[in-house]
């Protein structure tokens, strides 16, 4: 690595520019994990130099305040605006003593402005929208600004939300840093509300069409534009339309119906509502666009100005009881402007909504003023989705405020608000452990790779396919995800070019001007590694849990060819779930510990 790294510390407003030259590290993941401390690291990737589609992500890392461990998040596009300020890396350390704007503009120039969060938080909506709106007008020239919301002030599920300004057009959250809780970490540890980064972004090297071939990278981001077989496109479109009755519903409560069950909910409130809403909106109208860099995946599928991506309408969609759009729209539309992680909100949310059908809480516990509709039989998409987009939304501007002691203790994630309740409360939620009291929810999939004791959880840094594998193997093939996923994230590059660009990336690193890193596969290993050593990863704490690891077996034996192996393992999750559930996720640990060796 050959690379401008500016200093700042937050509090003396004091910054040091100097370079960093070091043949052992290759990105900002390696400096991140090399440098330690409880530090903030941003950093454009090696590949964001050259003209390669997805590689100008901008790198988020650090110790995340969510997970409890080393993290790293990342958003499209934003790479080229830090270089565009005349740096490659930037540390953050210390607080401002107010809450603070830093601007960091051409030749690495740093200031830091007090502002009212309040102030430029207030309007309607509120939060996200009105401060990115704010910052616009007192930004120089092209820029790019991280942003969070009131979420990031009181909770540990604070994201960022990134707008790049244009001149003329009106502001539009182009990405966001959702998992982990960096947001959270900009305005609790740093003091900040938002950086902006001003300046040209550097001229990018053009590559050989031999490197990067576009036909192979049309090819290979074709769910992300449009499937002609699956007749929808997206990850929205893509998931649902794949996924069908293992779709996860209801806080997950879904794994406990039967097949048939599942595939009635799925066709009537999906297939002929939510998923027919979304291809007759968006994808028979050619809606989609990049993230801000041109890039042929186009997977950004836009209607009326909300962004449509499979994760946060199904963790706020179907998992909080909402299949229709326009109630979608809403909560996630709340989610955005508090600046939630939508997939934690969608954790929590759902949950709390479980606890209140059950009996185990009152809905004002929660500022709720009914119970919401969270069974499939009955429902009506439209009318019982708003009402549960309503509640949803009533509850995270509670847990924002802190106004009840359940939703002051939901501030501090799942797991944390799961201990405050204890009891059958606890054991409903759907979490993944880490340390004495770091958690993620894990991504909407029903797959036992979710629940894997990798070192960084919450991300794609496992296997999650649906096919039976025993779980050391398993746990050797999340293993061989997390090196080339954090791989990924270390050039910098877009993880839906992963098909096309994995094979080729050592061509791509020399082709860019990187000679001395050796086989990239390697040095990943190596990384992870490091990056395993900061993490504690612990067994599975409740029974939602192990149901979901249970209904897999029992679902995947349905639809798969019958080995011993697999029929073994169905004999013990029958005869004995919990012990069954903590022996399979101790062999996945040991899988994975080998496979990272």
């Amino acid at each position: 690595m050959s690379a401008t790294v500016l200093r700042i510390d937050l509090g003396s407003g004091g910054s040091a520019r100097s370079q960093l030259d070091d043949p052992s590290l290759l990105g900002p993941v390696d400096w991140a994990a090399h440098e330690g401390g409880d530090d903030t690291f941003l950093g454009a990737g090696p590949l964001s130099l050259a003209e390669v589609p997805g590689s100008n992500r901008l790198v988020i890392a650090g110790r995340s305040p969510l997970w409890c461990g080393f993290y790293v998040s990342t958003m499209g596009s934003a790479g080229g605006a830090l270089r565009g300020a005349g740096v490659d890396l930037v540390r953050l350390s210390g607080s401002a003593s107010r809450p603070s704007v830093l601007y960091l503009g051409p030749d690495a120039r740093v200031r830091i402005d007090p502002v009212d969060p309040d102030e430029v938080w207030a309007g309607d909506p509120g939060g996200t929208a009105p401060l990115l709106s704010w910052l616009k007008g007192r930004a120089e020239g092209p820029s790019r600004c991280l942003a969070v919301g009131p979420a990031s002030r009181s909770t540990r599920m604070g994201a960022i939300a990134s707008a790049l300004f244009r001149s003329g057009e009106p502001v539009t959250i182009e990405t966001w840093a959702g998992r982990g809780g960096f947001g959270s970490k900009l305005f609790q540890q740093h003091g900040l509300v938002a950086i902006v980064f001003s300046g040209e972004p550097p001229t990018r090297r053009r590559l050989h069409d031999m490197v990067v071939a576009p036909a192979d990278v049309e090819r290979a981001t074709i769910k992300y534009r449009y499937h002609p077989q699956l007749k929808t496109g997206g990850t929205f479109g893509s998931n649902f339309t794949n996924l069908r009755e293992k779709m996860l519903a209801w806080n997950a409560r879904s794994v406990l119906d039967t097949p048939e069950r599942r595939l009635e909910a799925y066709e009537r409130l999906v297939e002929r509502h939510y998923l027919r809403q979304f291809n007759e909106e968006i994808v028979a109208r050619g809606r989609g666009r990049d993230c801000g860099e041109t890039c042929p995946a186009v997977c950004k599928k836009v209607s009326d100005g909300h962004k449509k991506d499979y994760q946060p309408y199904a963790a706020l969609g179907p998992n909080i009881g909402v299949f229709d759009h326009r109630a979608a729209e809403r909560v996630n539309a709340v989610a955005d402007g508090l600046g939630f992680d939508s997939v934690e909100a969608g954790g929590l949310v759902g949950w709390g909504f479980e606890l209140v059908c059950e009996g185990l809480v009152e809905a004002s516990d929660l500022g709720l003023a009914h119970a919401p509709r969270f069974e499939a039989d009955g429902f009506d998409p439209v009318e019982d989705s708003a009402r549960n987009a309503e509640l949803a939304g009533a509850l995270l501007r509670s847990v924002v405020a802190g106004d009840r002691p359940l939703t002051a203790a939901m501030q501090g994630g799942l797991r944390a608000a799961a201990a405050s309740v204890g009891g059958d409360g606890k054991e409903r939620a759907l979490y993944v452990a880490n340390g004495d009291d770091g958690s993620v929810c894990p991504n909407q999939y029903w797959v036992p790779g979710m629940l894997a004791p990798v070192p960084v959880s919450g991300k794609y840094y496992v296997d999650y396919g649906f096919d039976f594998r025993p779980p050391r193997e398993l746990g050797r093939s999340c293993a061989a995800r997390m090196i080339r996923e954090i791989g990924l994230d270390n050039v910098g590059l877009c993880r839906f070019q992963r098909e096309w660009a994995e094979p080729r990336m050592d061509d791509l690193l020399r082709a860019a001007g990187w000679t001395a890193i050796g086989d990239v596969d390697l040095h990943h290993a190596a990384l992870s590694r490091r990056v395993a050593l900061q993490a504690q990863p612990r067994g599975l704490e409740t029974r939602r849990a192990k149901e979901l690891l249970a209904g897999w077996i029992e679902e995947v034996r349905r639809d798969d060819a019958h080995s011993d192996e697999l029929e073994g393992w169905v004999t013990r999750f029958r005869s004995d779930r919990d012990a069954a559930a903590d022996a399979w996720w101790e062999d996945m640990r040991i899988g994975i510990g080998q496979g990272l060796s």
